[in-house]
């Protein structure tokens, strides 16, 4: 076992710490958060709690969902009970990864843990500018493995007044447990469920379009606009309220976005 455990959020940033790790010769331990805590309920974000919207809403089966719970108190036992030196990797500018951050933070002792904080990380002079704002990288998983280099010896622990402060701001949140959370600026706040409904109306046309097409549509705003870092899997439950709603007509099983195609209300046929 290793005496480093490194903590990510996303296995797209487990990929890159993995890579970036290896390159420099390291052989850390990197584990990923299962939860998803930018949605749903969150207080407490528990088995009881989450497993009837994860089915409801998410649309995971029965079967699914005792699996991601396994993994999910897998993960928390291995972080909670490990010696290890423990290393939390998160940017306030990623919904996924300060969420992840704060409920880490609230299940850890006060300096038993260190973080590495990349929210003032910025891209390299020679990246492309899709907008404003990007000179930032929107956490580990927005980066490459050699961007994370320079920061693979910054871990340290958080202060006591930066320590209460998470825990605070994960306290309140909990309290108003709305349906869903993005990364405002450098803040994690609350907003309502239908935050993206606006949206992924705008992404339909007329004609019917693939339900996959319109998700990745809304989900490339993120390069411009941060707080659209969301889960696929929430667009799509919100696109089948939608549809629930009369805002748009729909074809197909809505639960497959690869086998489903919506369009604006109307008679007129087609397909694009």
């Amino acid at each position: 076992m290793s005496d480093t455990i490194h903590v990510v959020f996303g296995e797209r940033a487990q990929d890159v710490l993995r890579l970036a790790l290896e390159a420099a010769k390291r052989n850390d331990e990197v584990i990923c958060c299962p939860h998803d805590l930018r949605c749903g309920p969150i207080n407490p974000p528990e088995y009881a709690n989450r497993a009837p919207w994860q089915k409801a809403e998410p649309g995971l089966s029965p079967g699914e969902c005792e699996i991601y719970w396994y993994e999910a108190n897998a993960f928390w036992r291995s972080l909670e009970s490990t010696a290890a030196r423990r290393i939390i990797w998160f940017s306030r500018r990623s919904s996924l990864e300060y969420a992840g951050f704060l409920e880490c933070v609230s299940r850890l002792a006060a300096g038993s843990f260190e973080a590495v904080d990349l929210t003032d990380a910025r891209r390299p002079r020679h990246s492309p500018d899709p907008g404003e704002g990007s000179q930032f990288f929107c956490g580990l998983g927005d980066m490459e493995p050699s961007d994370v280099h320079a920061f693979l010896d910054g871990a340290r622990i958080l202060t006591a007044p930066e320590d209460q402060n998470y825990r605070a701001i994960w306290i309140r949140l909990r309290e108003e447990d709305s349906g869903l959370r993005i990364a405002q600026g450098e803040n994690l706040i609350s907003v309502p469920v239908t935050f993206f409904d606006e949206a992924l109306v705008a992404a339909a046309v007329n004609h019917w379009r693939k339900v996959a097409r319109i998700v990745l549509m809304v989900l490339h705003r993120s390069l411009r606009e941060p707080e659209f870092e969301v889960s696929p899997l929430f667009l799509q439950s919100r696109i089948r309220a939608l549809v629930k709603a009369g805002r748009l007509q729909s074809e197909g099983n809505l639960f497959e976005m690869g086998y489903s195609e919506v369009r604006l209300p109307g008679p007129k046929p087609g397909r694009g």
